[in-house]
């Protein structure tokens, strides 16, 4: 009887332990709380032509960068704001998703991810600088490739001539908002030989753009063989293929320039029939990646005043660039060419150019090479 009482009592003591351990003062109700990684997903607002600008939104900085072109000043003062917020995000300022506000100051949209009260800060700038144009000779007006990061405005001109760019009437459109410093009028005639400036406020910060100007022209063909000591010889075609101006579209189409392609060994030199500074040389395969087509190229350039001597010592040339692996070179590009190009500093100037090959992709490499059409373009400085 004894042990049956105890036994009770055991039972008893356990339970009530395990109802002071389960009473509602000790459990710990709380569940762990995700916060809302992207709590505002994006903002929008509608530009000064109708068309839409997204906000870049960083939730690690808690920016919000909006870039517009055409609204005045007037009108950014009083901006329909879109905010998409997450769908688990507490709004604290503005609770509602359209709001209309003033850009031309810094905008506060105050949140909360779940876990914590969180400010982002929204700036709008506007693009100060939308174009800048200018007439190409009797061509049409050439619209001047604007950098907004680095400030450049970047002339390319095809029929003019270097004295023309001192002096040229530039076409400029600005911003809605900006405020134009230098020049103030939109249409202004300026000496582009050594560069201008334009300057201009864009809400916040005077921003000077440089602009520059180059011309490009093709050398015109046709070029003349220039045979040196050491250059290959004919071994099929005629070196005036290169400059017929007949280039294969498609790979093996060798119909389409009735099988016209120069092939020789190591190298031949071309006269370009005037010194020109080089802005590219674009060579057309006549095979692609296989045979007698070159794997690897190296122009050179006669850089010295008069003519080259005849014996063709390589000690007299001067390599132009890096050679050129077509090892990998893309098959989309075959009808384009494979192109060299030279910056403008650095474009060498010369008359006579060697195109020498290293290797070809023949199984066993040797320097046999065949081209269908080879062109040069110039600056003129």
């Amino acid at each position: 009887m004894k042990k049956i009482r105890i036994l009770k009592l055991s039972f008893l003591l356990i339970e009530l332990i395990i109802m002071t351990a389960c009473s509602s003062d000790n459990l710990d109700h709380s569940v762990p709380v995700t916060p809302v990684q992207n709590p505002i997903k994006a903002v929008t607002a509608i530009d000064g032509n109708d068309s839409t600008v997204n906000g870049v939104v960083d939730n690690m900085g808690k920016t919000i960068s909006m870039l517009f072109s055409h609204k005045t000043v007037e009108e950014l003062k009083s901006t329909p704001l879109k905010i998409t917020f997450g769908t688990r995000t507490k709004r604290i300022s503005p609770t509602d998703s359209i709001v209309t506000v003033d850009l031309t100051k810094p905008y506060s949209i105050i949140v909360n991810n779940l876990v914590e009260d969180q400010t982002y800060v929204l700036n709008a700038t506007v693009v100060p600088l939308l174009s800048v144009k200018a007439k190409d000779g009797d061509g049409g007006m050439v619209n001047a490739v604007i950098d907004q990061e680095k400030h450049t405005v970047d002339f390319t001109f095809n029929k003019l001539q270097p004295e023309d760019l001192d002096s040229i009437e530039l076409h400029i459109e600005y911003s809605s908002a900006a405020k134009p410093i230098t020049p103030k009028d939109s249409v202004v005639r300026v000496n582009l030989r050594n560069g201008y400036t334009i300057k201009v406020n864009d809400m916040k910060e005077d921003i000077s753009y440089a602009v520059t100007a180059k011309i490009i022209s093709t050398c015109p063909k046709p070029y003349k063989e220039f045979h040196l000591d050491n250059d290959g010889k004919q071994q099929e075609g005629n070196i005036s293929y290169l400059w017929d101006n007949e280039t294969m579209q498609n790979i093996g189409d060798y119909g389409s320039v009735k099988y016209h392609n120069y092939l020789t060994t190591g190298s031949f030199t071309v006269d370009l029939g005037d010194w020109y500074y080089l802005k590219d040389f674009t060579a057309n395969f006549y095979w692609f990646l296989t045979n007698v087509c070159p794997k690897k190229l190296q122009l050179y350039g006669y850089t010295k005043e008069g003519t080259p001597p005849t014996d063709g010592n390589w000690d007299d040339w001067t390599p132009l660039g890096s050679s050129v692996d077509n090892t990998d070179f893309p098959e989309e590009n075959f009808a384009q060419g494979d192109v060299v190009s030279f910056p403008y500093e650095e474009a060498p100037y010369c008359r006579y150019v060697r195109v020498r090959c290293l290797k070809n992709f023949k199984a066993t490499p040797t320097q046999e090479f065949s081209l269908g059409e080879i062109t040069f373009t110039s600056y003129k400085k």
